[in-house]
């Protein structure tokens, strides 16, 4: 059966389908998030290596309960919209383009040798 969410009570809401009705997800509420995660795996869905999620603090604190051994990623539009909002309009094309090659190197090295470094 699917997790009643009437109980999340969120400003801001996502709807999941299960191939029967969608239901609501509160974005913040741990109980919810991990309620449906659970729900997840009873029907089957494995620990993934690693779950892409916003910063909402009651969704990542439902994915380490549920896949404690799975890598938790900050989604990449979340953090830059966030940066983006933090920094003056006219500086932004150039943080941005630093923040890209930063997420885009291969490894450590490769974005140490890029700003001219020796990487350690």
């Amino acid at each position: 059966m699917v997790p009643s969410m009437k109980a999340c009570g969120a400003t801001e809401m996502w709807l999941i389908a299960d191939g029967r009705e969608p239901r609501a997800i509160s974005k913040e509420g741990y109980e919810c998030w991990l309620e449906f995660l659970r729900y997840l795996v009873s029907r089957g869905l494995r620990p993934p290596v690693a779950v892409t999620s916003d910063g909402a603090p009651g969704l990542i604190k439902a994915i380490e309960a549920v896949f404690p051994k799975s890598i938790r990623i900050r989604c990449w539009y979340h953090r830059m919209s966030n940066f983006r909002g933090k920094v003056p309009q006219e500086m932004w094309p150039e943080i941005k383009a630093e923040l890209e090659a930063i997420r885009d190197a291969a490894n450590y090295k490769q974005e140490v040798r890029r700003r001219g470094g020796e990487a350690k």
